[in-house]
């Protein structure tokens, strides 16, 4: 009753680290920790008094002076005349075995800790072996100690409802810090046991780790792009709709970047989408080692890139477009073949080019088409542009009406002999008329095919109309031309487009080929095993090397007008269509000379060696009735069969 300690067992000396020697006869304050207050001593000595047991958690200290928690029993010895004659406390060993043994097996962590200490006094297995501490060094610590996101008031603020009574339990998310100093997510349930002695708080807490990789990866699939990692169309909307919140609330500027890549689809065409794919990785890469931290670059499709600027002043966009101009322009390597791109940039911002999201991204994308129809470079947003966009919408969906009912028509240009002056060949020349538009230029709705994958299709028409007006001559008793030239784009050389399509006759133009010559060569050497001549238009105009004519084995030479028109006047002209004439015959090739109007040209052109030419001066592309009424004559009696006078197509 004196509080000296009579006897102790040998377990209660390993856990205090005290010898029998220096226990017994000792005052029990040796092992008083101090972490109890005087409500706790109150309770615990209001129950011995009634002569009842006691139960509970006491922390007592070590002779190290390192604290220990244990789940005691203390019991009062009463003698006869009622009197307490002394006090054993037991650890409660029965019944923590029993509680261990469920914890232990439990799929969660369990953590039991002091309501008033907040010292843990009981961790689970699971527990313990995911923070890699052992079962005496975990009872040193508190929830805090693992918590890295909370510090002491943190924490206190948010068990403080539990305390007062205000709910029941608290689930909230957070992390917990293993010994090593890694941490994982995790998911508490938190409850408040006030009735126990002294009160604990349980938290049941569940290692969230493979939910939140699943969470990341379906984030990662749903706003990402998988390709470059970007982000996508769906991330930078929901970005540029808080970024214009922002600035409406805090006027900060927006600056939204469309841009799309020049000459991208050539390379994806020729060269295959392993490689574009590689291209794309390069120079999303390129582009994120020249945008800031603050600011969201994302691929929105195809070779399409959007950068939104947050806080971007137009010096600082001028600056940023240089560097994304300059990480474009050096040549990428892909399987050791160079491959040089451009880029064309709209910009639009807020709010000067829209008020919305969409409207921004809209005005961004008008500016890249113009910027693209110059040549390339960047072109900040204007209103007017909005009606060129207008118009080339308008014309995509009237270019694929046109097609379905079969509303282009066909011209036909006679290419006639400099030696003679007779019909030799014919060139075959899409024309397109709407009513309220009037004609439409190829130099328009050509490019506006290429651009939105449609040469295939438009292509085929080419090939079936030629086909039929050259059946009709025939069926009129005329003699059709012995060959017909059709243009052909890029797009229509890939393997299976053109082979088994082509019946005999087929012109391609110089910057088509020379995109791949290796991978064209091949297609041309099975078209020529049909019959058909190749010869490349437009030659001296597109990005060709003279290496790559020997391994097309092309048939002819066409002349580009801009050099016929100024051969009388211009020397270098003169020089370059001598040299050209000369390398076609060197190559086993003949020559056409394209954009002939006047006679003198004619006669220089003949004089210099050139075989073949067009143009006004003998004729504009006609109608394919009109053509047949003034160039083509019924074939003379007796030759029906021959050689000469049978159409190739």
């Amino acid at each position: 009753p004196d509080g000296t300690i009579t006897s102790v067992n040998d377990a209660f000396c390993d856990i205090s680290g005290y010898s029998r020697e220096e226990l017994i006869g000792a005052p029990h304050s040796i092992v008083n920790s101090g972490v109890h207050n005087r409500s706790f001593w109150r309770k615990f000595w209001t129950v011995l008094r009634t002569g009842k047991a006691w139960r509970g958690q006491i922390c007592n200290r070590r002779k190290d002076g390192s604290y220990y928690w244990v789940n005691s029993i203390v019991m009062p010895f009463v003698s006869a005349d009622g009197r307490i004659e002394r006090f054993e406390s037991k650890r409660a060993e029965e019944t923590l075995a029993r509680m261990g043994l469920i914890l232990d097996d439990s799929s969660n962590e369990i953590y039991v800790f002091s309501a008033e200490t907040l010292q843990f006094t009981l961790l689970n297995r699971g527990a313990r072996e995911n923070l890699g501490y052992s079962s005496t060094e975990v009872l040193g610590l508190t929830p805090i100690d693992i918590k890295p996101e909370f510090d002491a008031a943190s924490f206190a603020e948010m068990i403080r409802p539990l305390r007062d009574g205000e709910i029941e339990m608290a689930v909230f998310e957070t992390l917990h810090q293993r010994s090593d100093g890694s941490v994982y997510p995790v998911l508490i349930n938190l409850h408040y046991a006030p009735e126990e002695t002294p009160p604990v708080f349980v938290a049941i807490v569940q290692d969230i780790t493979e939910r939140k990789a699943r969470e990341a990866e379906i984030e990662r699939l749903a706003f990402y792009d998988p390709l470059t990692g970007l982000a996508n169309r769906a991330l930078l909307v929901d970005r540029l709709r808080r970024a214009v919140a922002g600035a409406e609330r805090y006027e900060n500027p927006v600056t939204v970047l469309f841009l799309d890549l020049d000459r991208f689809k050539e390379i994806n065409d020729t060269r295959g989408h392993r490689v574009g794919d590689a291209v794309l990785k390069e120079i999303a890469r390129r582009f994120g080692s020249v945008v800031r931290g603050s600011d969201t670059l994302a691929r929105i499709g195809g070779d399409e890139f959007v950068l939104l600027l947050e806080r971007g002043k137009d010096p600082q966009t001028l600056s940023i477009i240089k560097r994304l101009q300059k990480c474009v322009g050096a040549p990428i390597e892909v399987d050791g073949r160079s491959h040089s791109l451009g880029v064309s940039i709209g910009v639009a911002s807020y709010p000067g080019s829209g008020r919305n999201p969409e409207e921004l991204l809209q005005a961004a994308d008008i500016a890249m088409y113009d910027a693209k129809a110059r040549g390339g470079g960047y072109r900040f947003y204007d209103r007017a542009m909005g009606d060129h966009l207008a118009r080339r919408l308008d014309l995509t969906e009237r270019l694929t009406a046109a097609i379905a009912s079969g509303r282009l028509e066909m011209h036909f240009q006679p290419i006639v002999s400099l030696a003679d002056g007779s019909l030799t060949s014919a060139e075959a020349l899409l024309r397109w008329y709407e009513a309220d538009l009037g004609w439409i230029s190829p130099s328009e709705f050509i490019p506006l095919a290429e651009e939105r994958r449609m040469m295939d299709e438009l292509g085929r028409y080419v090939i079936d109309r030629c086909c039929a007006q050259i059946a009709a001559w025939r069926a009129k008793g005329l003699c059709p031309p012995r060959r017909v030239a059709i243009n052909v784009s890029a797009q229509q050389i890939e393997p299976g487009h053109l082979v088994g399509y082509m019946q005999k006759t087929l012109e391609l133009t110089e910057s088509s080929m020379m995109t791949d010559p290796r991978r064209s060569g091949g297609t041309l050497r099975a078209l020529k095993r049909m019959g058909i001549q190749v010869s490349i238009d437009d030659f001296g105009t597109g990005y060709s090397s003279l290496v790559h004519l020997k391994e097309l084995e092309i048939d002819k030479l066409k002349i580009d007008m801009s050099f016929v028109h100024d051969l009388l006047t211009d020397p270098s002209c003169m020089a370059i269509v001598s040299a050209t004439i000369a390398m076609a015959k060197g190559l086993g090739a003949s020559i056409v000379a394209e954009g002939v109007e006047v006679p003198e040209q004619a006669e220089a052109l003949r004089e210099m060696g050139c075989d073949f030419a067009q143009g006004f001066h003998f004729d504009r592309a006609l109608p394919g009735e009109d053509f047949g009424r003034k160039w083509l004559v019924p074939p003379a009696l007796g030759d029906e069969s021959g050689e000469e006078l049978r159409p190739a197509s």
